[in-house]
């Protein structure tokens, strides 16, 4: 959604100083790209680092216990 946004901003700008499709769809093409690709190489980075927190507490060998409420 944000890629698509930032890719269609693109498109508005560069339509006020770029006359011709082509290079404008290219533009804006490659915006959407690159904003996509960072966004998804965030929430990729996001997922590994939360879904391993619980991988190296099963794999450590001790056991860990929440204390007893009074």
């Amino acid at each position: 959604m944000i890629a698509t946004i930032s890719a269609f901003l693109t498109w508005l700008t560069l339509g006020l100083s770029i006359p011709e499709v082509g290079p404008r769809a290219g533009a804006s093409a490659l915006a959407f790209a690159v904003v996509g690709g960072l966004l998804l190489t965030y929430i990729l980075s996001c997922l590994k680092r939360h879904c391993h927190h619980q991988d190296d507490h099963a794999h450590d060998g001790a056991i860990h216990r929440v204390p007893a409420q009074p």
